[in-house]
């Protein structure tokens, strides 16, 4: 395989991985996400395309409202407690942005 096939293989297998780790991490199954899971999110959260994927899945699932899938909220907020603390500047600037619709909640 060339160098270029080598480099997209690598590249698309990331970007499986961290969709995989996402909806995971926000997943309404129990078990709770690892945290390297976490961590490799909050890597993400400095690519702008990965940063607009993470923050329009958290606020998908926040505006939503369903009493049903509270783990869901739940597991939703302690992705955004772990993005405050280890995320991007611009993923704490949208959090501080949208106060107010957290502390609704």
């Amino acid at each position: 395989m060339t160098h270029l096939a080598n480099i997209f293989r690598m590249k698309h297998s990331d970007s499986i991985s961290f969709d995989k780790q996402l909806r995971q991490a926000t997943s309404n199954k129990e078990a709770t996400p690892s945290q390297k899971a976490l961590m490799d999110i909050s890597d993400h959260s400095n690519n702008y395309k990965d940063l607009d994927k993470i923050m329009k899945r958290i606020w998908k699932i926040l505006d939503s409202g369903n009493k049903r899938k509270w783990r869901k909220t739940n597991k939703a907020l302690n992705l955004v407690d772990h993005l405050l603390k280890n995320g991007s500047f611009q993923c704490v600037q949208e959090f501080r942005d949208k106060k107010r619709e957290i502390n609704d909640l």
